[in-house]
């Protein structure tokens, strides 16, 4: 049903079968869900449907610049535009390769890397220390934020944003980075994680100017902690700790022994990530990482 075409591969984020909103999170969502039952079932069509899905993202990129379109169906801003979506649909991408044959995987690491390689070169701002939020798909040029309209990315790709869609994914991008990092062993990936740890750096004061999500909170430790590990970086796993110690302070509530969602609210809600917020402290005070945790990362 989130198919709108069975012979070109595109879809839709709803489940009506018509040409509406090819966005790259739910193609990357669907991709991973394909590739997962494909593991289960054996079933060649699964594998078929989940390739068709890659192709038709990647194949919605602008061949002067590179850069994949985040939404290709609607004439809309983001039609016209690329985001750090495309390294959260890189990241499910990967994730996705660990259940399909190596053929597959080897044609579908490579889509990646060549998927974010655009926004490796157009994206990060030397002078700041950070990647953009956006970039103009015909001339890679950043876009800054100018109006009020919510469901855009800032002018940076702001790490403690929780609110959604704003197809703004910093934080899934760096782990994608350091993912194609640990497959390939490009030197490219460690300069992009190195610049995805200083974007870290560079936003971390900025935090208590935000409500604050467990959401958030996990995706940074998150990073952190196995930035610091693949590197050898102790600054990284001292801030990992830091942030862990105040995400427990800050949501943690003892007379009732359960965490809250985010800091403006004592309530909890499914969708705010407390349940992966979990993993990292796990990570930080048994020194492993769950393979369960893969799911959700």
């Amino acid at each position: 049903m989130h198919f709108a075409d069975t012979l070109t591969g595109e879809f839709n984020r709803h489940a009506n079968q018509k040409s509406e909103y090819a966005f790259l999170e739910s193609g990357s969502i669907l991709v991973n869900s394909l590739a997962f039952l494909y593991a289960k079932t054996n079933d060649p069509d699964l594998l078929k449907q989940a390739d068709l899905l890659v192709d038709y993202s990647f194949s919605n990129k602008n061949q002067e610049t590179g850069l994949v379109i985040n939404s290709p169906a609607r004439d809309r801003w983001d039609q016209h535009t690329s985001t750090t979506e495309i390294g959260l649909w890189g990241l499910n991408i990967l994730k996705a390769t660990k259940n399909i044959p190596d053929d597959m995987m080897n044609k579908w690491v490579k889509v990646v890397e060549e998927a974010i390689s655009p926004w490796l070169k157009y994206g990060f701002d030397t002078e700041k220390g950070m990647f953009y939020g956006a970039l103009n798909i015909t001339n890679a040029q950043p876009i800054p934020r100018t109006d009020d309209y919510p469901y855009k990315p800032d002018t940076y790709a702001d790490i403690w944003n929780p609110l959604f869609p704003t197809h703004n994914y910093p934080m899934q991008f760096a782990e994608c980075c350091l993912e194609l990092y640990k497959i390939t062993n490009n030197q490219i990936y460690r300069e992009s994680s190195d610049r995805w740890y200083k974007h870290v750096l560079n936003q971390l004061g900025s935090r208590n100017n935000h409500t604050l999500y467990a959401e958030n909170y996990a995706r940074v430790i998150y990073f952190l902690f196995h930035y610091g590990r693949a590197f050898n970086n102790q600054e990284a796993i001292d801030w990992a700790e830091i942030l862990a110690n105040e995400a427990v302070s800050n949501l943690f509530i003892r007379e009732n022994q359960m965490f809250r969602s985010h800091t403006k609210e004592m309530r909890y809600d499914a969708v705010d990530g407390v349940g992966l917020l979990y993993f990292p402290l796990s990570w930080l005070q048994t020194g492993k990482s769950s393979e369960l945790s893969q799911v959700f990362f």
